[in-house]
């Protein structure tokens, strides 16, 4: 079943990228290739690295909810070893594969509820900064969503925090550790940290998106890359495609299309996409192998 829904995903985007290409003309896109920057290029892509490590920062902060303490190098060396999983699997979900690796450390549900609230807290900033790009832009509509979701978001909470689901006393348990990370962070001082954490990575993104275009010859405003980039995001989670590889594309040459040439945007979003999907889960590797050698040799003894 697993295999099928990976099949599938991997043709409905060849069917997005085929559809793609056959609108906008190759050699167009090939020429804003040779065209760009290609130093500036380069080095705009030390910002993803510098995103991880504001990640893994905010995975230490929130290891402390739960009185853990863990050194910056075996933090970062858990979120990089989780990359390649986490990349492949639809939305993210293979981030959870931080909480098996943290195992010995800290109890699997409550680290993975602690996944869930970085999930949790990436969607929620992702949909404040489309509130504030949706004001700059004055697209209402994208506006009224994010509100909207965010309105449901605060319901979840106050619900989970608040109720109790009686006809599962048997694993109450196992459901309080899960949420735990949920509880914990309305009454601990490192929340602050946590959300400074994520809003930076999620900023650091944005300027990353504005220097890709940047080395393609387009300087867009930051407010409108801040108006769309958040949504194109959002969208590219929704497990449709590979990766995001595909909607992500379709989405952007959408938004951005009154800023540039379709195939100038269609070539910024491959190589996000080749960057983001591919290349540095790649690097990530030799980060997941050691870690999944450790662990299978720390559950043999």
């Amino acid at each position: 079943m697993k295999n099928l829904k990976t099949i599938l995903l991997v043709i409905v985007t060849l069917l997005i990228l085929g559809f793609l290409f056959s609108r906008i003309n190759f050699t167009e896109i090939r020429g804003a290739f040779s065209k760009s920057n290609k130093a500036f290029l380069l080095f705009i892509h030390l910002l993803p690295f510098f995103i991880t490590g504001l990640l893994a920062l905010r995975w230490m902060a929130v290891l402390k909810l739960f009185g853990h303490k863990s050194s910056f190098k075996k933090t970062i060396h858990v979120y990089l070893a989780s990359v390649p999983v986490s990349r492949i699997a639809p939305a993210n979900f293979g981030d959870y594969i931080k909480a098996y690796y943290m195992r010995d450390d800290i109890a699997p549900s409550k680290s993975a509820g602690g996944v869930l609230l970085e999930q949790f807290l990436d969607i929620f900033a992702l949909l404040v900064l489309v509130i504030f790009g949706s004001l700059f832009s004055k697209n209402y509509f994208f506006f009224l969503i994010s509100l909207t979701v965010l309105l449901l978001m605060a319901v979840f909470l106050f619900l989970l925090l608040k109720m109790e689901v009686r006809f599962l006393k048997k694993w109450q348990d196992k459901i309080d550790n899960f949420f735990s990370a949920f509880k914990k962070f309305f009454r601990d001082k490192n929340a602050f940290c946590i959300l400074a954490f994520t809003f930076l990575a999620w900023l650091v993104m944005l300027i990353y998106v504005k220097g890709l275009f940047f080395a393609f010859g387009f300087n867009i405003p930051f407010g409108v890359i801040l108006a769309f980039q958040p949504i194109v995001t959002l969208i590219s989670l929704i497990p449709v495609t590979f990766s995001g590889i595909g909607a992500r594309e379709a989405v952007m040459i959408y938004f951005y299309s009154a800023f540039a040439p379709a195939s100038s945007i269609l070539a910024v979003a491959l190589i996000y996409s080749f960057f983001a999907a591919i290349l540095f889960p790649a690097i990530c590797l030799p980060f997941a192998y050691k870690m999944f050698r450790k662990s299978k040799g720390t559950k043999s003894l």
